[in-house]
């Protein structure tokens, strides 16, 4: 699964380097954000059937690694 976060991050950054946008930001893309540890704890759902349950599965891998308390429903 790290595998495929690093290329989401790879590509996420790509974007966000064609589009000129802060990767700092949360609101950009928040599993480029490299300070998940400050993000408050939140719920999230990840739907099967969605095009980026992917992403959302990723992104709680991210938190997970990065010791942030989330409660994902998959």
């Amino acid at each position: 699964m790290f595998y495929a976060l690093a290329i989401l991050q790879l590509s996420l950054q790509t974007i966000v380097d064609v589009c000129r946008a802060d990767s700092s930001d949360p609101y950009v893309s928040v599993i480029l954000y490299l300070k998940l540890r400050e993000l408050p704890p939140f719920g999230m759902a990840v739907c099967s059937e969605d095009t980026l349950s992917n992403d959302g599965m990723l992104f709680r891998d991210a938190l997970d690694t990065a010791g942030q308390e989330n409660s994902p429903e998959s």
